[in-house]
């Protein structure tokens, strides 16, 4: 617990010197769910499928970043994740 509290405060610390606002708690977690992400499969041409779905995903920007805003969207050929970060019922539990 101790650990985790002390690794938690060095994360902070490095956000903070980065400029970013970001949750560090909603941070981790998005993370901690790329990393569960399957590999992306091999490109498929569109003229092979019968239906295309085209996505284009911008990277954030440093005044996001600077605004506690977090990159959510995990691309892994052929799925889109939207890792989307909210509170439970309790309002206190992330």
């Amino acid at each position: 617990m101790e650990e985790a509290r002390k690794l938690r405060s060095e994360r902070e610390a490095n956000n903070q010197m980065l400029g970013i606002k970001v949750d560090v708690d909603f941070q981790k977690m998005v993370e901690n769910e790329i990393r569960k992400i399957t590999p992306a499969k091999q490109h498929t041409f569109a003229d092979s499928m019968k239906i295309s779905v085209c996505f284009k995903k911008r990277p954030i920007f440093h005044n996001e970043l600077a605004d506690g805003e977090i990159d959510v969207i995990s691309v892994s050929n052929p799925r889109i994740i939207v890792h989307d970060c909210r509170y439970k019922v309790d309002g206190v539990t992330k």
